[in-house]
């Protein structure tokens, strides 16, 4: 079809190793299917971790790269987040006042990573940034500690798993 004239590209799901049932296909076979005069017409997209960019590109393929657009968390996010890191870690927040909890940060640290977890994930922003619920973020986190504490304390709405959800750590390299 490309050699025909019938494509004038083609996009293809490409990826480093080939097995059963895979539903990409694998470079070397796109390399036997395309001859190398028409693989500037060829796209390669959804490339797998055992793929590298230049390998395709070194054999006559193109890349489909998707441009990203580098976000930096609102200034509103960041105060939010750093007053309640403050209250937190000095062990004066309101919500909590009359729970002595500074020990969990040596003791049960996954409590006080629980309680971050889910402070993020209940917090809502508008398209500018905005911070449009901190104060129920920080109620979630701090009935969650007290319940921790409290055995006979009852959040009013149980916490659902997706608040609770521990997400995967950064990776170990900055990637820019």
């Amino acid at each position: 079809m490309l050699e025909s004239g019938e494509l004038d590209r083609i996009y293809q799901d490409t990826c480093g190793i080939d097995y059963e049932g895979n539903v990409h296909m694998y470079i070397r076979k796109l390399e036997k299917l395309v001859k190398r005069e028409y693989r500037y017409k060829g796209y390669c997209m959804h490339l797998d971790e055992h793929i590298d960019f230049e390998d395709v590109r070194k054999l006559g393929f193109n890349v489909v790269e998707v441009e990203r657009k580098i976000v930096k968390l609102s200034n509103d996010f960041s105060g939010a987040l750093r007053t309640f890191a403050y209250f937190m870690a000095s062990g004066t927040h309101f919500m909590i006042e009359d729970i002595d909890y500074l020990d969990l940060y040596g003791e049960n640290p996954s409590v006080i990573e629980t309680a971050y977890a889910i402070y993020v994930n209940v917090m809502k922003l508008d398209d500018e940034g905005n911070v449009l619920n901190a104060k129920y973020a920080e109620k979630r986190a701090t009935d969650y500690i007290r319940s921790f504490y409290d055995s006979d304390f009852i959040i009013e709405q149980p916490l659902e798993d997706w608040e609770r959800t521990l997400y995967s750590p950064p990776p170990l390299h900055d990637s820019i």
